[in-house]
């Protein structure tokens, strides 16, 4: 992969080398370190946005999993990557409830939005998550535990449905809300130990950890899109609950094979301690105060709740109006994963060093023409000129890649830098949670109250066109929040803080 400078990872590996046993802890940097470091990004900068002549960047992609497996710690790495496959896997369980909702249940479109909205509210909670797994730990551990757990209930919670006992759409919504409770969970546990292990790499951890996880998640979102359209297509979509529960047994399993030493902290307890609990809360109103966390908030929430989602409705039109079967529209879903991965790599290679609001108005401007295709498709205005297939197909493409490399990427590398110590479970949950909501619960919302009220039903898309427009409207008013995402000197200042902060109270308890 592409990168701006190149510099030592053996000066990093050896502030996380423990020399007694061998193992990878999550260590500070040193201050000389960070000089040495600082001073090479300072001589980088001042040659601008030049290109690379370095060997790194003719790297393979096997060459850059290498180096992520010499610079983390490898069971981590185990963990995340299975977690991240389910959650693209998770598409199987998404195509097969919709398939349930629509052709078995009867469920119209505006109804079966507010109950996957329902279904993906507990992504919107993982700040409870991570005060639980911050505060609270289990067996003394305060994130190796919890893995456990929750994979092992993720097994549970979709038993129900694999044996056809859940028949019915509130016992199938109550079914899968607790089992997105427990992935939803263990994404905040892992999302937290990828904050700690981001720091091993200052430079290019949080983007190096980020595009990977992007890319098996991509990759499960893949397997998942072929194996439900098979399976929708011609079998009963329950069987498809079995699958994702045994997955929640293998991340289980990983999670207790989890290096011990990996969730440690000189600052934290391994008890639960009401010292420890007020003094985390004040970090967190700390952290929540601050220009670079709160404008965060404040933009992904706009965002998110003011343009109305239609996913479900796009769902019922493509298989009714244009008459897709579910084989192609898994295909098209499959195809949206393989963006993600054209995305990632999009990212990696000419995005890390963009400021922030420069991607995320790129992106707006990305989601703004996709719309306005999508509205030429629903008016038929591309007939005589392209295929609805073709003309999907590519407008997924443009979508789903620039979503990934403008958006969605960046939003989380954006969390990962503003994210400070100690409170790292808690403060990321709280962002991504928050943009959780906005874009799954808060969007799919607002979009199925407008369907009720233009009257969009399964057999009645006269409005739709209507929808769209609202839709375009809202993005373009969102280019007006754009100044509330912080420039990258505020967030470096920001860290260098946090750093400054975090070493005091080190030198303060080895004092004590």
């Amino acid at each position: 992969m592409s990168n701006e400078c190149t510099f030592d990872l053996e000066d990093y590996e050896m502030e996380f080398r423990n020399e007694d046993d061998g193992e990878d802890t999550a260590s500070l940097i040193k201050p000389e370190v960070k000089q040495k470091t600082d001073a090479k990004l300072k001589q980088t900068s001042q040659g601008g946005q030049k290109k690379k002549g370095s060997e790194e960047d003719q790297h393979s992609l096997v060459d850059w999993m290498l180096k992520l497996f010499r610079t983390f710690d490898q069971s981590y790495l185990q963990v995340m990557t299975v977690s991240y496959f389910i959650q693209g896997f998770k598409i199987f369980i998404d195509l097969s409830v919709m398939d349930l909702f629509k052709q078995y249940l009867k469920i119209e479109p505006a109804e079966s939005q507010i109950l996957t909205s329902i279904i993906y509210l507990p992504w919107s909670l993982k700040v409870v998550y991570g005060l639980i797994a911050d505060n609270i730990p289990v067996f003394g551990s305060k994130r190796r535990s919890y893995i456990a757990m929750n994979g092992f209930l993720e097994f549970i919670f979709l038993l129900p449905l694999v044996s056809n006992l859940a028949n019915d759409k509130y016992t199938i919504t109550i079914c899968l809300t607790l089992y997105a409770i427990n992935v939803a969970f263990n994404d905040s546990i892992i999302d937290a130990l990828m904050v700690m292990q981001a720091r091993r790499d200052p430079i290019h951890g949080s983007e190096d950890l980020n595009s990977y996880t992007w890319i098996w998640l991509a990759i499960g979102g893949m397997v998942g899109s072929l194996s439900a359209g098979y399976l929708t297509e011609y079998l009963d979509p329950h069987r498809s609950f079995l699958l994702c529960g045994l997955l929640g047994l293998l991340i289980s399993f990983l999670g207790l094979r989890l290096n011990k030493e990996i969730d440690q902290d000189p600052l934290s307890s391994k008890k639960f301690s009401k010292k420890e609990f007020r003094k985390n809360m004040k970090s967190i109103k700390k952290a929540l105060q601050s220009p670079q966390v709160f404008n965060t908030l404040v933009y992904i929430m706009l965002t998110g709740v003011l343009v109305p989602k239609y996913n479900d409705v796009s769902y019922y039109f493509q298989l009714t109006a244009l008459n897709f079967s579910k084989m192609t529209y898994s295909m098209l879903t499959f195809v949206s994963y393989v963006s993600m991965l054209l995305g990632t790599m999009i990212y990696n290679r000419y995005f890390q060093e963009w400021e922030f609001r420069n991607l995320f108005q790129l992106c707006q401007l990305g989601f703004l023409f996709c719309s306005l295709c999508k509205l030429t498709l629903i008016m038929r205005l591309n007939l005589g000129i392209i295929d609805d297939l073709a003309f999907v197909f590519f407008t997924n493409i443009i979508q789903d890649t620039m979503n990934l490399a403008l958006n969605f990427l960046p939003s989380v590398v954006l969390f990962t830098k503003i994210t400070p110590f100690n409170i790292e479970a808690t403060l990321f949950a709280t962002l991504s949670g928050i943009q959780s909501f906005a874009q799954n619960v808060g969007g799919p919302l607002f979009g199925s109250i407008l369907c009720k009220y233009f009257g969009v039903t399964n057999e009645n898309f006269d409005k739709y066109h209507v929808l769209v427009m609202i839709q375009i409207g809202a993005i373009i008013l969102s280019f007006l929040f754009i100044w509330f995402v912080p420039t990258k000197k505020e967030i470096q200042k920001a860290q260098d803080d946090q750093l400054k902060e975090h070493e005091k109270e080190i030198k303060t308890i080895n004092y004590i």
